[in-house]
Parts: C-alpha cells; structure tokens; sequence
C-alpha cells in the first residue's frame, strides 16, 4: 500500500503526539541534584574531562533507569546499562584500525538485538554496548579505558543515590499502589460494561494488571523462594480482573462490584483491614522469569542482525567523513534508533530528528550566551533533568534535554558553539543510516508485525488451554500464555504510530489481543472450576480469532 503525502503526515503527528502522562517532576529534580552534584565536586578539582565523562555517565543512567517498580527493579536496570557501557568502552578501546572498529561495532550490535530480548535492564545493557563502543572509538577522550569506566561507573552512582535512597520524593509502598490500581481499572471495567467505554476500561485493566504483576514480583532469581510482599494480596485483584474480564464478556454492568472493589482499593490504600471473601483467589501464575529461548528465536536474531548491519555502516560512514576523535554522534544516533525495544524505526526517527534539531540549536544558543565553565555545567545538569521529566509525555522533548545535556558538558572546558551545529548535520546523516537500511531497504521495513504476536498468544493459549484439560505441565504453559499475550498487546500498541497500512492493522490486532487476554484469564478460572462445555467455548473462541486474523483481518 503506498502512502499519500497526507498519509505520512499524519502519520509523523501522530508519532510527536505527548502521551497523556503527567511529567517526571520528582525524578526529574532527583537527577538534576545528581548531576550537579558531579560538577561540583568535579569542576573545582581541575578536570573537566573527567567531569564529562561522569556526565556522560549520569545522562545515560538518568534515562535508562527504571523508575516504574521497586528500588530492586530501579537497581537492575542501573546494573545491567552500567555494565553493557564498561563492557563496550572497554571493547571499543583495545580496538584498532577501520576494520577492526567496523567489525566490533557490527558484532556488539548483533549481541545487543538478543539481548533486548530479556526485558528492560536487557535492552539497556545492550543498547549501552553499542554506545560504549562507540564513545570509546570516537569520544576523543584522553583517559585511558579502566578511567572511562570508573568516571562512568561514578556518574552512575551519583543516580543510583538519587533514585534508590531514602528520600521523601520516592513514591512509598509501591507494591500496594500497583495493586490498588488494579481494583480501580476492574471498577471501571464493571462499571464500563456494555458501554462505549468498556474497550478503554479493559485496556487500563490489562495495563494496571501487567505492572502490578512486574511491581510485585520484580526481578527474581529461580533459586530464591522467599515470601514476595503483598503476593496474597496480588492473587486477590487478580481473582477480581478475572470476574471483570468475564463482565465484559456478558457485556452486562455490574455496580455493586464496582463499589466493592472500589471499598477494597481504598481499604487497602488506607492501610486498614479487609475481610476477605471465604473462598480462595485463583492460583494465576506469577510472571515468568527470564529464560534462554527468549534469546534464541529467530525474531531475537533478525533485530540482531538489522541493529549490527546498521551500526557497522555507521561506523564505516564515521570514519570515512571525521575525524574519529570527534565523529560519536553518528553511530550515537544510528543506535537509539535501530532499537526495536524503545518503538519502531519510523516513530523513533521522527521524534530524534526532532529533539536533535531543538536540542542542537538550543545547545548552539546557551553556549554563544554562557561561555564555558560552572554556567555551562549547570545548565548541563538542567538539561539532563528536564530529559527525564519530559520522558513519559514525549521521546521527542525527552531527546531536547539530552541533546542540549551532552553537547553542553562536552564544552564545559571549551566553549564551541559550532560543535552543536555540526551534531545536527551527524544526526541527519545517522537517520539517513537507519531510514534507508535499517527500515526501507530491511524485510518488513523492520516494522512490528502485530498479527505475529497475535498468532503466539493465540497458540500458547490453546496449548495452556489444553494442559489444564490434561492436567499436564499447566504452570509452564501458564507462563507461556500470559507472556505470549503480554508481548501481542504490547506489540499491537507500539504498531498503532506506524503509517498506514501498519497502523490501521494494528487497530485490529490490539482488539483481538485483549480477547486473548480474556481468554486466558478464562483458562486461569477453569483451572478451579472445571467443565468440559466451557473449555469448548473458549477452544472455539479462539479458533474464531484465529481464522479471523488469517482470512484477511490482518
């Protein structure tokens, strides 16, 4: 299908749309602290590279942290980004010559596309691979590779202070708030029911669902089988999502569960005691742990591949057009575009063009007007802040403050205004990279495919749904189902800002995908009950969505 002029411009709208989030202000201001708390201890001592590098350091942590679960989740994040970057600086360091920098620079690449694979913290650390080798070969640093490392390990840790103390900006209890949140959404699920509004409320309850199960249980290791705190109370809103779920099917409002669960939720805020309901909660299975066939599919290798391809091309670009002790920008670019994690190419190109060109000539302006020196540092360590302020309403405004953040604490020794200038013409040239080869010219233009995830969940649940009726390996392929079904809804939400046909497909698919979810947790409560007549329905159900989606509905 090709795309009208109207078409692509809609299209790139709706990619600058803000989210309808509210702005980062406490971690924002948390950041901004950190941040100047590096200049100042750095700054008098004499060495502005050394002050670059922490900055450096602490941009890329403030960005990549996980701010939306517990201090362990936070910390895990923070771990793996700062290991991937020591990793790729100490890589792109014992590095020579173009060959050996082209071949590293695809090979780290290649590694990361799997490695994003494992959640969050996995595709930070391999995102900050990628960009570690980058800033080691073209960061015109004078120190040596151990020195990078520690002055980016301390920019780290000046974030991990921010983030992980005991301040009373960070959000208290946020285990209990997750799960109050999803006694709200199946509120407004029962009370949605039969109503246009019922497919919002459904989504916020599949949201609010995902992030308690990640709150709750965080990241943990297979050999550890301590008590998780408020688990009791997780299985008890997940029993209620269930009940909701099967409210939307009916299509029949409930308000007398609405203002039960709302009792609950505010109960449970409030610290006070509930009782319960007499009957036991459905045993749903927790979240899977990370496994090692999430890196091995094939999907895992092709982002891979594409991300090595465009990368090795970047750098071969770098060093054929700069010198290599001032040519990081290129490849920077080239590497937070190509990242199927962080959304797909097109929406990602659109939104850095953006904040680059803004951020550049915002950068351009402050240094004309401030010079070099402490002014400069400050208005550094403002910018990275304001990055993670603007990260949940926009990448694009995100992407100002982390323009305008490093070109800045690059010229805290030398002021030069022309550097920003130059970075705007780099970005163009990286986009260009990863237009042509990493979206145009790449099988499936590297766009997500949401009728792919579609068909997982459709056959993890089918299997889950034919283990329960069996009684064979029904957590393993619990676990599978609601993986499976996580990964459609979120794949068909990140396809929803791709230019037509992409977008509208993806319409489709996330309806579809919700109903997987239903069904699912339809499977969850057959595992108590039972009833031959209602595995039927919910094996016919799904063979409806199935054949739906394969006779031309994608």
């Amino acid at each position: 299908m090709r795309l009208s002029r109207s078409g692509w411009l809609a299209a790139t709208g709706m990619a600058l749309r803000p989210a309808v989030a509210p702005w980062a202000l406490r971690p924002a201001a948390a950041v901004i602290v950190a941040a100047a708390a590096v200049c100042a201890i750095g700054i008098p001592l004499g060495r502005p590279d050394l002050v670059a590098v922490c900055l450096f350091g602490t941009a890329c942590a403030a960005v990549l942290a996980d701010r939306t679960g517990t201090r362990a989740i936070c910390a895990t994040s923070l771990l793996w980004q700062a290991l991937g970057a020591c990793a790729g600086i100490a890589l792109g360091s014992l590095t020579h010559g173009p060959i050996g920098s082209v071949v590293l620079a695809g090979a780290v690449g290649a590694f990361s596309g799997p490695l994003g694979r494992l959640g969050r913290a996995g595709a930070g650390a391999g995102l900050m691979a990628i960009i570690g080798v980058a800033f080691a070969a073209f960061g015109g640093s004078a120190l040596s590779w151990y020195q990078q490392c520690l002055c980016y390990l301390a920019g780290t840790a000046a974030i991990a202070v921010a983030d992980l103390g005991p301040w009373p900006w960070r959000p208290r209890d946020v285990r209990r708030a997750a799960v109050v949140e999803v006694f709200r959404a199946c509120a407004a699920v029962f009370e949605s029911a039969g109503s246009r509004a019922a497919p919002t409320a459904r989504s916020g309850l599949v949201a609010a669902s995902q992030r308690a199960r990640k709150v709750v249980f965080g990241p943990r290791l297979r050999w550890r089988r301590r008590p998780v705190p408020y688990e009791d109370v997780w299985r008890r809103a997940a029993d209620a999502a269930l009940q909701a779920a099967a409210a939307t099917v009916d299509r029949q409002a409930r308000p007398a569960e609405a203002a039960q669960m709302r009792i609950w939720a505010d109960a449970l805020q409030n610290g006070d005691r509930i009782d319960w309901p007499t009957a036991e909660p459905v045993d749903v299975a927790p979240p899977a742990e990370l496994r090692a066939r999430a890196v091995v599919g094939r999907g895992a290798w092709a982002d891979g591949i594409r991300i090595g391809w465009c990368m090795a091309l970047a750098t071969a670009v770098t060093l054929l057009l700069h010198d290599p002790g001032h040519a990081l920008w290129i490849p920077l670019t080239v590497s937070v575009l190509v990242r199927p994690e962080y959304g797909t190419v097109f929406v990602r190109v659109v939104n850095r063009l953006a904040g680059t060109l803004a951020g550049g000539a915002l950068a351009a302006a402050l240094l004309l007007v401030l010079g070099s020196g402490p002014p400069v540092a400050a208005a550094a360590a403002i910018a990275i802040g304001f990055s993670v302020a603007a990260a949940p309403k926009s990448y694009a405004l995100s992407v100002i403050g982390v323009t305008c953040g490093a070109l800045m604490s690059a010229s805290i020794a030398t002021a030069d205004p022309v550097v920003p200038l130059v970075r705007v013409g780099d970005t163009l040239i990286g986009a260009a990279i990863a237009v042509v080869f990493g979206f145009v010219l790449w099988p499936g233009r590297g766009a997500p495919d949401p009728s792919q995830g579609l068909r997982a969940a459709v056959t993890a649940s089918a299997d889950y749904l034919r283990a329960v009726t069996t009684g064979t390996d029904v957590a393993a392929a619990s676990e599978q189902a609601y993986t499976a079904a996580g990964n459609a809804i979120d794949l068909s939400r990140a396809a929803l800002l791709e230019p037509p046909p992409v977008g509208a497909l993806a319409r489709r698919s996330l309806a579809r995908s919700l109903a997987v979810k239903s069904i699912v947790d339809e499977i969850t409560a057959l595992r108590r009950h039972g009833g031959d007549s209602t595995a039927a329905v919910l094996r016919g159900r799904l063979a409806n969505i199935e054949n739906e989606s394969t006779a031309g509905g994608e």
